[in-house]
C-alpha cells in the first residue's frame, strides 16, 4: 500500500482518516481481498467494521457480510493496539457458542436467532426480549462509540508506520 506523505499533514486524525478512506481504501471484494497484503487488509477490515457499526451497531456488523471477518477484524484491532476495541469484540464473541462467530452467514444467522430465542421472556402474555440481553448489546455499541476517535488515530498511526510513503 503506497500513500502520499502529505496525507498525514492534516491536523486532525478524522480529516486524515477521511482522506485515506476516500483515496486509498482498497476494494474489499473477495478476489482483491485474497491478494491484499496485511496493511491494506487490516485497513479494509477496520473501516468496513466501523461503517457497519456506525450504521446499525455491532449487531449489524455481525449480521452483514462483514461478520464473516469478525475474528480477522479482532486481529486487526490487536495489530493497531486498539485495546478497547479488542476488549469489546472479545466480549461480543463470548456471547456466541464456543466464543466463535460463524463465517457462513446462514450459520451465523441461525446461531443469532437461537441466541435471541434463548433470551426471550414472557411478559403480559407476550414473548419479549430480556431487558438485560438488550442492555448488554447496547453496552457494546456504547463502548465502541465512546472510543470511535481512537480508531481514527490508531489507524492513521498504523498506516503512517506500515504503508509505503511517497513524496508528491
Amino acid at each position: 500500500m503506497t500513500i502520499k506523505k502529505s496525507v498525514f499533514n492534516n491536523v486532525h486524525d478524522l480529516e486524515t482518516w477521511d482522506v485515506l478512506c476516500e483515496n486509498y481504501l482498497p476494494d474489499f471484494g473477495e478476489r482483491n481481498r485474497l491478494r491484499m497484503d496485511i496493511v491494506p487488509l487490516k485497513f479494509s477490515l477496520l473501516t468496513s467494521m466501523h461503517y457497519q457499526i456506525m450504521n446499525g451497531g455491532i449487531v449489524q456488523f455481525i449480521d452483514n457480510s462483514t461478520g464473516e471477518y469478525f475474528h480477522e477484524t479482532l486481529e486487526a484491532a490487536k495489530r493497531i493496539d486498539f485495546f478497547e476495541l479488542v476488549q469489546v469484540l472479545s466480549k461480543v464473541a463470548e456471547q456466541f457458542p464456543a466464543g466463535r462467530i460463524p463465517k457462513n452467514w446462514d450459520d451465523r444467522r441461525q446461531v443469532w436467532d437461537q441466541m435471541g430465542n434463548d433470551h426471550m421472556i414472557e411478559r403480559d402474555g407476550y414473548s419479549v426480549e430480556d431487558e438485560a440481553w438488550s442492555k448488554l448489546w447496547e453496552s457494546f455499541d456504547h463502548a465502541y462509540y465512546s472510543n470511535e476517535m481512537k480508531l481514527y488515530r490508531l489507524t492513521v498511526e498504523y498506516l503512517k508506520k506500515n504503508a509505503s510513503l511517497v513524496d508528491e
